[in-house]
Order: C-alpha cells, then structure tokens, then sequence
C-alpha cells in the first residue's frame, strides 16, 4: 500500500435556489421583480404610510357619531372630523330612496335575493346550469317585486326606485 495524503479543502458553501412558493417569492416575483415595479411598490407604500393615518384620525377618531344637525356636527368638531350623525337619520333614505314607506320590505327581499344569488355565484358546484337559472328566476323576481303591478302588489314607478336595491340591479 501507498501512503496517500489526505487535504481537507474547504468545501464551498451550497446555493440556494430562490424561493418557489411562499409570501417571500410572491412579493419577490409581483412586487419586486425589477427596478421600475420595486418603484412603483415603495411608492404606493409611501402614498399609503401618508393618507391612511389623516383618513383614520378624520374619518374615526375626530369624528362626530352624534349631533341633532349639521351646525351641530360642524361645532362639535371644529370641521376637523368627519359628521356620521346623518346616517342614523338617514339610513332608510340611503337604503331605499323615495320608495315607498309601506312598500320598504319588497327592496329588502330583493337585497336578500341578490345576496342568495352571489352566495350561490361563489360556490362552484352550482356553476352551470343551476347558477343560470337561479339567476334569471332571481332576476325577474327582484323586478316583480321592485315594479309590482302583478300578483296583487302595488305599482311602483321606476323614478322611485332608488338606493341599495337599484344599485344592486344596475351591478349586474
């Protein structure tokens, strides 16, 4: 037999592949992916380090919740925070406009029907179609119930529906 030596050589450090999965390589692929995206990320960042605590100390914490008007609201707050008191007192008008006072329950079971109708939209084992005749049978049941003039229910003009419910209509 030979005597052999033997060197212990460094041994070079393993490299790494970057990361393939996980929050690190999303904002490394999406947000940070070259020079010009890393930009634009710092500089939303910026933008929203800058307006989103004003927005909180106008919209929460300088806010009035309650005042009998809007002089009131104005005293109370010094025009520094936001008045939310008018939205007790007008709720039902933001919600259903000048629709009828008696008649406010037809709206709210078509805000219920649309709410069925996106419940159903977002689970996939209805898609096909059962979603599309929920739809059409959801559909001309929110305008029966919004026009009425059929199955004993009054009519309503259109220039009265307003609010949550036509919003809801024109959305889809």
């Amino acid at each position: 037999m030979t005597d052999a030596t033997t060197q212990d050589l460094p041994v070079a450090e393993e490299i790494r592949p970057p990361r393939t999965h996980g929050i690190i390589a999303w904002l490394r692929a999406n947000l940070f992916s070259n020079i010009f995206n890393s930009l634009l990320t710092l500089l939303a960042l910026y933008i929203l380090v800058m307006a989103v605590p004003p927005l909180v100390r106008w919209g929460l914490v300088d806010a009035v919740w309650s005042a009998p008007n809007g002089q009131a609201c104005r005293a109370a707050s010094g025009d520094a925070g936001a008045c939310w008191a008018f939205i007790g007192a007008k709720v039902r008008f933001i919600l259903f406009g000048r629709y009828p006072y008696d008649e406010q329950w037809r709206p709210s079971v078509v805000v219920l029907i649309f709410l069925v109708m996106l419940g159903a939209s977002c689970n996939q084992r209805w898609w096909g179609r059962p979603l599309i005749g929920l739809w059409v049978v959801g559909l001309a049941a929110a305008f029966i119930l919004m026009g009425g003039g059929i199955l004993g229910l009054s009519a309503v003009d259109t220039l009265l529906w307003n609010g949550l419910p036509l919003t809801l209509i024109l959305a889809v």
